[in-house]
């Protein structure tokens, strides 16, 4: 597991790699949060495709 950004800063004393890190870490959010949209389109997208294809048949 990752040390916080916090915690970091404090051991290295650095400001901008604080503030890289928490770039990271809202990078990191956003990234998952879109595969997790991408994953419930995906899931729709079947479920509509196995519905049409139950109508027509």
């Amino acid at each position: 597991m990752a040390l916080p950004c916090r915690t970091v800063f404090i051991q290295n004393g650095d400001r901008d790699y604080e503030r890289k890190c928490r770039i990271a870490a809202a990078m990191s959010l956003l990234i998952t949060f879109l595969a997790q949209l991408r994953a419930i389109s995906d899931v729709r997208k079947m479920n509509l495709e196995t519905l049409t294809r139950e109508r027509s048949a």
